[in-house]
């Protein structure tokens, strides 16, 4: 019985709270347990950090990390963040840095705040009639995993060490060609599960990394200063 009145307790709580801060509360959340480019999940150095007495506090996981827990996706994860942040430029509120986990903003008027669409990122629809941009084609798409029978040749890395700086196109297709001989059919590396996580733990905080980028929107110099 008493379980059952303290679940009632917090679930009467939480409704107060949601019910004053409507989707802030969602945003707040994700801002005092989200850290970009934390890394991957709770794992053993989680506990290596409280073993070295690390207040539980102060902990917070990456993006993915919460979007697993959460049953959502990284990209949600993040637009929360980033609306949350970008209120924080404007003073509204605490940036989520400054935030720990758990933590209330007691004293915040949440009524007075702006309207939390104001912040977060809508998606983007198709409008009627936009024809999609067809896909490359076979001479100027960058290669897939799956395109190669056996390890690409190192012609490319030879030819792109001969530019100090390489233009963006030739740096993605290296990052494929990188990922092709980690992870391709004919791959030219045996990774054991330390290499597998940590290949894994870098591409999950890139995915953070791309879903907090802001796109250019005009033609600018594509190298960054």
């Amino acid at each position: 019985m008493d379980a059952a009145l303290e679940a009632i307790y917090e679930d009467a709580r939480e409704f107060g709270a949601a019910d004053r801060q409507g989707p802030w509360r969602l945003g707040l959340r994700v801002a005092r347990s989200v850290q970009v480019g934390k890394g991957w999940g709770v794992n053993k150095r989680y506990r290596e950090d409280v073993s070295h007495e690390t207040s539980l506090e102060e902990y917070k996981v990456s993006a993915s990390e919460f979007a697993h827990l959460s049953g959502t996706t990284t990209k949600r994860v993040m637009k929360h963040l980033r609306a949350w942040n970008k209120a924080a430029k404007e003073g509204c509120v605490l940036h989520s840095t400054e935030l720990r986990p758990g933590q209330e903003l007691g004293d915040l008027l949440w009524e007075r705040l702006p309207d939390w669409e104001k912040f977060y990122e809508k998606d983007r629809r198709q409008e009627v009639g936009h024809q999609p941009t067809p896909p490359p084609t076979s001479q100027t798409r960058f290669p897939l995993l799956s395109d190669y029978d056996e390890p690409p040749s190192e012609t490319h890395a030879e030819r792109s060490a001969v530019c100090s700086i390489e233009p963006v196109e030739r740096a993605i297709l290296g990052l494929k060609l990188s990922l092709v001989h980690l992870l391709g059919p004919k791959r030219i590396y045996m990774l054991n599960a330390t290499d597998l996580e940590t290949v894994k733990a870098a591409i999950y905080e890139a995915v953070e990394w791309i879903e907090q980028y802001e796109p250019l929107k005009a033609k600018k110099s594509r190298i960054a200063a």
